[in-house]
């Protein structure tokens, strides 16, 4: 009797040491860690959304990244159907952004993803600018603060957002 027991602890051991081993190598990409991110890890665009949403790809994992810091108008998918200028952001956006490798950076003020799983974040373009400036500043973007929470860029975006209502372009001619 004392064989079987023994042979049976044997086989649960085992068993367990092959399913702790195989967890080891799992294939599925691991997510990002936060404290790469926050100092920018690059990407391949994958595709644009919208204004402020865009999907990117690295390695075989994709990820969707809303954009800290800036709103650009809705789509047909809003409430009140597609907001003055829309098109015209998403269009900009799409030509700064697709086909292009990304630098993505987080912010330590902000939570790392919104509401809908989004990585919450900033883009750096393949020439060294910042996106949400860009889109800010051509009047494709308005400043946005969620929730009243200050982020690292909120002083910068704020001036681009008086700027170019002053030079009334872009969005700021809907109003």
């Amino acid at each position: 009797m004392r064989n079987i027991w023994t042979n049976l602890f044997l086989f649960v051991f085992v068993l367990l040491a092959v399913l702790l081993l195989e967890g080891d190598f799992a294939t599925i990409p691991k997510a990002p860690s936060e404290t790469p991110l926050r100092q920018g890890v690059t990407y391949g665009v994958d595709h644009v959304i919208d204004g402020d949403t865009v999907v990117v790809r690295k390695g075989g994992r994709e990820e969707t990244i809303r954009l800290i810091g800036i709103d650009t108008p809705e789509s047909e998918h809003a409430p009140g159907g597609p907001e003055c200028f829309h098109a015209e952001a998403t269009a900009k956006a799409r030509e700064l952004l697709e086909g292009e490798e990304i630098v993505v950076m987080t912010d330590p003020t902000q939570d790392e993803r919104d509401a809908y799983d989004r990585l919450l974040a900033y883009i750096t373009l393949p020439d060294g600018t910042d996106f949400g400036a860009q889109m800010i500043e051509g009047g494709f973007a308005k400043e946005y603060t969620f929730k009243g929470r200050d982020y690292e860029r909120q002083s910068t975006y704020r001036q681009l957002v008086v700027t170019a209502d002053a030079k009334n372009v872009g969005l700021w001619k809907c109003e």
